[in-house]
């Protein structure tokens, strides 16, 4: 068992109250509250492993900024289209 953990990569802005959820050999970011205006983002963000660091997803958002969210892969399939809003 780890039992302790360390920082990889810069992040665009400075982000607490994200999700994590793995995405195959990296993982995402979803939402949080930037620290520097203490509102609630709806920004994706990838870790590139080559890179070392974050890179926000310019096609993916959540409909709503939010912080204290819980986050998980699904297979697209499993759910109808949502309407465009």
């Amino acid at each position: 068992m780890y039992k302790s953990f360390y920082a990889e990569g810069a992040l665009p802005f400075p982000l607490s109250r994200a999700a994590s959820v793995q995405d195959e050999d990296s993982y995402l970011l979803v939402g949080g509250s930037n620290i520097e205006t203490g509102e609630y983002v709806s920004t994706v963000m990838r870790f590139d492993p080559l890179e070392e660091t974050f890179v926000i997803m310019p096609n993916v958002r959540l409909q709503v900024a939010r912080g204290f969210a819980t986050a998980m892969l699904v297979d697209a399939l499993a759910f109808h289209e949502c309407p465009e809003n």
